[in-house]
């Protein structure tokens, strides 16, 4: 399973943000670059972050964050959410609302509201088996004990969709 490969020098304890966004993005290297220069230097009053990135699939953006030392603050959690959207806005993306499903269709990766999702799934479009993007994983430990994409029926939208 990939989510087990990704940042295995964290504890299972470190905090994780997912970010799915509306597309592939454009300069993936570039876009990596960037985030990870300002993971580099991100702080929590004034306190360094041991902080990683993975791209996950050209669209999936995941920030882990060790804070045995030091925890992530909510200014430092706005900085980060802000530096990703202004990362994918140089790519034209956005970043998946609360409200977005993230799921795969055949080769292509999709977002759209939970009603365009109901939609899908009612017409018979999107299947049991589809890949969706778990972005309410909060750790490392769920991060490998879950993983980040999985099939629907494995995953909490089984149960907030109606088949």
């Amino acid at each position: 399973m990939l989510s087990k490969s990704l940042f295995k020098s964290f504890p299972e304890t470190a905090r994780l943000w997912v970010f799915a966004l509306n597309g592939p993005i454009e300069g993936t290297d570039s876009f990596r670059t960037n985030l990870e220069t300002f993971v580099s230097s991100w702080k929590a009053h004034g306190s360094p972050l041991k902080a990683g990135v993975e791209i996950i699939e050209n669209q999936m953006v995941l920030v882990a964050a060790d804070e045995q030392s030091t925890s992530a603050s909510g200014c430092s959690i706005d900085a980060l959410t802000r530096e990703v959207i202004k990362l994918s806005k140089v790519s034209g993306l956005s970043i998946c609302g609360g409200g977005d499903v993230a799921f795969k269709q055949g080769d292509i990766w999709q977002a759209v509201s939970r009603a365009e999702f109901q939609k899908l799934i009612a017409s018979g479009a999107v299947t049991k088996e589809a890949l969706v993007v778990d972005a309410t994983l909060t750790s490392i430990g769920e991060l490998h004990s879950k993983g980040v994409v999985k099939p629907l029926n494995e995953s909490w939208h089984l149960n907030a969709f109606k088949f």
